[in-house]
């Protein structure tokens, strides 16, 4: 399993080098895609529509900060977190 981030700075001073893929390291989306599927990696991306950050924390509720509770995204993400525990567990 190889971990990927959205920003290599989440990561870059306590994983070792090239030990996890960064999205910002990809000039696009599209680039960071044809990495995965080069080297073979069974992933997904989940993506949900009009959400803010801390879309999972009832406590949310700065919009101007960009951060706020979504119930519905909130719903889907556990149940995908869910699955994915179970599919790395089995």
């Amino acid at each position: 399993m190889i971990p990927g981030v959205l920003k290599r700075s989440i990561l870059e001073r306590y994983a070792p080098p090239q030990s996890f893929l960064a999205a910002d390291d990809f000039a696009s989306p599209k680039g960071l895609a044809e990495e995965m599927k080069r080297i073979n990696a069974d992933w997904q991306l989940h993506s949900y529509a009009g959400v803010m950050h801390a879309f999972t924390n009832p406590g949310a509720n700065d919009p101007g900060f960009g951060a706020v509770y979504d119930q519905r995204a909130n719903d889907l993400s556990w149940v995908a977190m869910k699955r994915f525990f179970e599919d790395v567990m089995a």
